[in-house]
């Protein structure tokens, strides 16, 4: 798939699962994405500020079930224009439902 071979490129994000858990390495573009959604959780916001606070490589630890609230609040907020295409804004939230999605 051609979207994932350019998404693999440039951002370089890499996950894994450990018992239960999901570990994703995001770009700051995606957690900048993050914040500008809409309806976040409170655990969300906590661990965007933490991960803000830090330095590169942004790791974001994630239980099933949060994992799968951030894919939908990730959908949720994904914008299209007249063509069907992702707006640039909005293509780290793309990216990142990806990234979750490819993790289950």
């Amino acid at each position: 798939m051609e979207r994932e071979g350019v998404f693999q490129r440039g951002h370089r994000a890499a996950s894994h699962l450990s018992e239960g858990t999901m570990h994703l390495t995001i770009t700051r573009a995606m957690i900048d994405a993050l914040e500008h959604a809409k309806d976040k959780p409170d655990w969300l916001i906590e661990r965007l500020a933490r991960l803000k606070a830090g330095s590169e490589p942004y790791v974001l630890h994630l239980a099933n079930q949060e994992s799968t609230a951030l894919e939908e609040l990730c959908a949720m907020n994904i914008r299209f224009d007249a063509n069907d295409k992702v707006l640039p804004q909005h293509q780290p939230l793309e990216e990142l439902s990806l990234l979750i999605l490819q993790n289950y």
